[in-house]
């Protein structure tokens, strides 16, 4: 059988903080959706400035291939080696039926961060807009 050809991955994508990466990316036309070819997704971490695999999954816990595409991959040990604020590159694959999987995608870059604290200064309480 024929290996899969990519999904593709753009070069930048959304921080991700915590023990959960998602990738976002968009299906090849070469691929068929809806279980006819693709079972799951795997991936890898690497460092940004060499090709030292951090993580590697096997399979996805959670994907969609169909409008906005997405992969979910959890660490194991809730990103322990990996450093907030640090850049790192990210790729994808399908696996196939029999367990295959197919080519690795181009690379994503992503950032590691922490979790953002959201506050409104000088909000008062009593400002209401109902009469």
């Amino acid at each position: 059988m024929a290996k899969l050809y990519p999904p593709h991955v753009e070069g930048k994508l959304p921080a991700f903080t915590g023990a959960t990466l998602v990738v976002p990316f968009s299906m090849n036309k070469a691929v068929g959706v809806g279980g006819s070819e693709v079972t799951s997704l795997c991936a890898q971490l690497k460092y940004i400035n060499s090709d030292t695999v951090i993580y590697s999954w096997e399979t996805a816990e959670s994907y969609s291939l169909v409008g906005n595409c997405y992969a979910t991959f959890k660490l194991t040990d809730n990103g322990a080696k990996l450093k907030v604020g640090q850049f790192y590159r990210v790729q994808l694959a399908y696996v196939g039926l029999n367990a295959e999987k197919g080519y690795f995608s181009s690379t994503g870059v992503i950032k590691y961060t922490t979790k953002p604290l959201v506050s409104i200064l000088k909000l008062d309480a009593q400002t209401s807009n109902h009469h």
